[in-house]
């Protein structure tokens, strides 16, 4: 159910879900099935390559739903395929030659054509562009992002609430979004979000203003995506 007792017509929304799937250029939806129940979407079928399978998540978050349940397969078109060996080599290649990434503490594994990765990094952004710079290599079917953080210095929890709040509000401000609908709590160097936001795309920017603060390691991302002109009420 929705905020203030309504619910969208969840057929719409469904339809809305395939029309952001056949308009996204890099993926194939052919092979894809959707379904929908209480604004969450399920996301079924097969795809050619992992790097589509992300791409489907990413455009089915783009029709407004409040979730997303990825269980489509991945099967690889015969000469896409590779040993393991070759895969992890290429995996290794592809963090080396990434200017954003720190590839000397990290560790690829591969086994029947899903990575592992692991290992620290010192920033956030490192560890997401890690997994981005192997989750489209061919042969690739699926990736598990292990990498972990070890910040420079030790955070001070009110130093990174205040930091976190003070980025979201300079972001709500270029987006003509309510910060206040966000509420930060901090535990020693790990932050929550909670409380409610209009899109995926303004859930993506929170989290990162969260990851954003000097020493943070871990960020539980507890917001709820709701269609602007919903009831709710400010969490604050």
């Amino acid at each position: 159910m929705q905020r203030g007792g309504m619910m969208r017509d969840q057929e719409t929304l469904r339809q809305h879900v395939l029309d952001e799937l056949n308009w996204e250029p890099s993926l194939d939806a052919a092979g894809i099935a959707v379904a929908v129940k209480d604004d969450v979407v399920a996301l079924t079928g097969v795809v050619p390559t992992y790097a589509q399978k992300v791409a489907a998540e990413h455009a089915a978050k783009r029709a407004g739903v409040r979730g997303v349940v990825n269980d489509i397969d991945v099967r690889l078109h015969a000469h896409h395929e590779r040993d393991d060996e070759a895969l992890a080599e290429a995996a290794l290649q592809a963090l080396r030659w990434n200017a954003r990434i720190d590839a000397t503490q990290l560790v690829v594994r591969v086994a029947d054509g899903w990575v592992r990765l692991e290992g620290t990094v010192e920033k956030p952004f490192e560890r997401l562009a890690a997994e981005e710079a192997v989750a489209t290599l061919v042969g690739v079917v699926g990736v598990t992002n292990l990498v972990a953080l070890r910040p420079n210095a030790p955070p001070q929890p009110t130093d990174v609430r205040g930091r976190v709040e003070a980025a979201l509000r300079r972001r709500a401000e270029l987006a003509a979004r309510d910060a206040t609908l966000v509420r930060v709590e901090t535990c020693g160097d790990r932050v929550v979000l909670r409380g409610t936001v209009h899109s995926w795309a303004d859930r993506a920017a929170a989290e990162a203003a969260a990851w954003g603060a000097p020493g943070v390691v871990a960020v539980e991302d507890e917001l709820e995506v709701v269609a602007p002109g919903e009831a709710g009420s400010n969490p604050a």
